[in-house]
């Protein structure tokens, strides 16, 4: 590697090895070969249409080739010195940059180029590219990399790190953060003007929309042909790579990224609590001032259209489906016939989570139920029932008959005679099947309303009365007609 002054610069001493490397490279094979093909096309160029030049060309092209013609297959390449490598990769930057702009210009070039041409040139780089000396330049990079983090895992952090530091210490973020709130204008400009110039050609907008639909048929055929070389797989190999991948995830950072998540939202309720007033914490104000802000500007009736469009689309993705199983019974067949293996797989989860309370020791149960039962907020949930009776109640008092004309469209429309046999079969086969749960249960529950509707001298003994009474005459017709 050769040396560098204390600056990073330069030493004199490059002068004469750049000397020596290019003297040395003269003689390389790869270098023999490039000039075969090049140096012809030079002399060639610089022949033009020059009588006594064309007459130099051809003994001067022959010289030169014997030249490169002296040492068959040349010297041993000089790719693989260390010293040379060194020199090369502390000037990559300006080679990189000085190629880049090499290939700038030559791409500008082409543009000018005819479409057969451009396709022509673009044929011939993608057939006659090396791809697998760029693959194994990829992997030895990669290879390079790898074995360096293998000696230093943060070795290109450590690089980094200054001139983060230095990046985080002399940018003024305030600045930064004005820069971006005044930036809004001008992004906006530059999309209104995107959308004027734009507009302006209406079918280059179809094509934009466009892009979508391609890049997801894109996404879609690529994904098949990869899923159908995926599945040309054992079920023992596929399920042993997806083990393996999930074996590879790092349970222990997910743990406490749930941690930290969930104090970040303790710290936020109790912040919020803390700011705002007793009852009022300050989130929720800001929030609802958010809401009020955002609720002004929406209009009701387009916000309804809106969700009627949404709940069509869901409409007519049914109907699609529906249509789907009417041409393909076989499908509804399938899912007849196979559902019950969902649905069992979600009754035995439930089931395993009640097994799991089960498995708590008696005074551990009792404490965590009797704790959860005595927070769940009972007031509130009778309040909400309240409000909910007082809505239909004032409903009814302006509209007494919708409620009734609800129920009666309902029952025309009903096939009694349907719901007849539904009911009577039903009927029976609850009474078989559930008997032993009945006559378990049934004697309790009717021992419950009975002791409900005992005689008590409170507001409801009127009605509790009528209601003893009608059950009376009902059993008295009975036994009368028996």
């Amino acid at each position: 590697m050769p040396s560098q002054n204390p600056a990073g610069g330069p030493t004199p001493k490059d002068g004469d090895f750049a000397e020596q490397f290019f003297e040395e490279l003269v003689r390389t094979r790869e270098f023999r070969t490039l000039a075969g093909a090049l140096v012809p096309q030079m002399l060639r160029l610089w022949a033009g249409k020059s009588d006594w030049r064309r007459r130099l060309l051809s003994p001067v092209e022959k010289s030169i080739k014997r030249t490169l013609e002296d040492e068959p297959g040349g010297p041993p390449s000089r790719w693989k010195d260390a010293e040379l490598a060194g020199f090369l990769v502390e000037r990559l930057p300006l080679l990189l940059n000085t190629g880049a702009l090499s290939v700038t210009d030559l791409a500008k070039t082409v543009e000018e180029l005819s479409d057969e041409d451009k396709q022509a040139l673009i044929a011939g780089l993608l057939e006659n590219l090396d791809w697998g000396s760029v693959a194994k330049i990829a992997t030895s990079g990669l290879r390079i990399l790898n074995q360096v983090h293998d000696v230093n895992p943060t070795f290109l952090a450590q690089r980094m790190i200054p001139a983060m530091k230095a990046l985080v210490a002399n940018l003024d973020f305030g600045e930064l953060e004005e820069a971006a709130i005044k930036a809004r204008p001008e992004a906006e400009a530059l999309v209104d003007a995107f959308n004027d110039a734009l507009w302006e050609y209406p079918a280059k907008f179809v094509c934009i929309g466009g892009l979508l639909p391609a890049t997801a048929n894109t996404l879609a055929g690529s994904l098949v042909h990869l899923l159908e070389r995926v599945n040309i797989m054992s079920p023992e190999l596929i399920t042993e790579v997806l083990l393996s991948l999930l074996k590879d995830v790092d349970g222990k950072a997910v743990g406490q990224l749930v941690n930290q998540l969930t104090e970040v939202a303790r710290k936020i309720h109790t912040g919020s609590a803390l700011l705002g007033p007793p009852g009022l914490p300050e989130f929720t104000a800001a929030l609802t001032v958010k809401f009020m802000e955002i609720g002004a500007e929406i209009d009701p009736r387009l916000l309804w259209k809106g969700r009627q469009a949404m709940a069509e689309v869901a409409e007519a993705r049914v109907k699609a489906r529906i249509e789907l199983l009417r041409a393909r019974p076989e499908l509804l067949k399938a899912r007849l016939a196979e559902q019950h293996k969902v649905r069992n797989a979600f009754i035995r989860a439930r089931r395993q989570n009640v097994a799991l309370l089960d498995e708590l020791e008696d005074p551990d149960l009792a404490e965590a139920v009797a704790e959860g039962a005595v927070k769940i907020d009972a007031q509130e949930l009778a309040e909400t029932v309240n409000l909910w009776c007082a809505v239909l109640n004032r409903a009814r008092e302006q509209r007494p008959d919708f409620v009734a004309n609800m129920l009666f469209h309902f029952s025309n429309t009903a096939d009694t005679q349907e719901m007849e046999n539904t009911v009577q079969w039903l009927a029976k086969d609850l009474s078989e099947a559930l008997r032993p749960i009945a006559r378990a249960v049934l004697p309790t529950v009717i021992s419950t309303v009975a002791d409900w509707l005992s005689p008590e001298d409170d507001e409801h003994a009127p009605q509790v009365a009528d209601c003893l009474t009608a059950w009376r005459e009902l059993l008295s017709e009975q036994e009368d007609r028996s």
